[in-house]
């Protein structure tokens, strides 16, 4: 079924993440009155909203197809195919749409509301996702220096690593604390295919895409993409101010905590971007480049 939102008011939202921070009616003055807690509560008011979601999810696209001309990619993923339902009679016979990239199969992929999709794998990205996501966070600060950390404190021999400009890739789950001290709170990206094909395993990265071009578009933020990012890596922001280990603010804008079903999760964004590759659904025409790459990840991931 198609995704349903209810927008809140940045008031709502503010109120909502000091609720979930401070259990039992906990004193938290320490973020009733830090002026980053505005700034948090517009960021989720933004990514509770379909319209500006949409908005910023649309620029995306046509950044995507932007960077795919740029490097010649375009016409050889498309053929020049655009939307469908743009004189497209054929969606198997139309380059981009499925025919030419993908072998196409038949699963219980998802629900459109109608009839089943017919699932996908095998498409050639060229990493232009990958690629242009990685190029938009350098741009703004993100993924400096180098980190080499242990994911999981009982399994010492798996490690991850990334260079100074690179995303990390993680193996599995990592340990609360662990991603705060080595991702969150040094302001470095991630891929994390071991999550399930629904989560996504660029979600956050698109999330944050969103956010850092809803703060260009607005007033009056006062701080970068970069240092509420960051931020979100410390105790205060998290449940109770003082467990670093336990949920947080990242979990509430991010993931869906506690009952957001909306694009502050990350599988509802994710749903939202796989239902738009149908022709039929009404996100199609402006998100159907961004739309078809997510589908083809979530068919590899699911394929195993």
């Amino acid at each position: 079924m198609p995704v349903q939102f209810n927008a809140e008011t940045v008031d709502l939202t503010r109120a909502r993440i000091l609720n979930g921070l401070r259990p039992g009616n906990q004193d938290r003055t320490d973020l009733e009155s830090d002026p980053m807690l505005w700034s948090f509560a517009r960021i989720g008011n933004m990514l509770s909203s379909r319209a500006l979601g949409l908005k910023y999810l649309k620029r995306l696209n046509d950044d995507l197809v932007a960077y795919a001309k740029k490097h010649g990619l375009f016409e050889r993923m498309t053929k020049g195919a655009g939307p469908l339902g743009t004189g497209v009679k054929d969606r198997l016979r139309t380059p981009f749409n499925r025919g030419r990239f993908f072998q196409n199969i038949d699963v219980d992929l998802v629900d459109t509301g109608a009839t089943q999709q017919t699932a996908v794998i095998h498409h050639k990205h060229y990493k232009v996702l990958s690629g242009f996501l990685t190029e938009y966070e350098n741009a703004r600060g993100f993924n400096e220096g180098t980190v080499n950390f242990v994911p999981q404190p009982n399994n010492p021999g798996v490690t991850v690593s990334a260079s100074h400009g690179k995303h990390a890739r993680l193996p599995g789950i990592v340990d609360r604390a662990v991603f705060r001290a080595s991702l969150q709170s040094r302001g470095r990206h991630f891929k994390d295919p071991s999550v399930s094909p629904m989560h996504g395993e660029y979600t956050h990265r698109i999330q944050w895409y969103m956010v850092s071009e809803f703060m260009k578009s607005s007033a009056n933020f006062g701080y970068t993409p970069l240092q509420l990012f960051t931020a979100t890596a410390a105790p205060k922001w998290c449940v109770g101010g003082q467990e670093v280990g336990g949920s947080g603010l990242w979990d509430y804008l991010f993931e869906g905590s506690p009952n957001n079903n909306d694009f502050r999760k990350a599988e509802t964004t994710n749903e939202f971007l796989l239902l738009a590759s149908a022709p039929t659904n009404p996100a199609h025409a402006d998100i159907w480049f961004l739309a078809e790459l997510a589908m083809g990840r979530y068919a590899k991931r699911a394929q195993g």
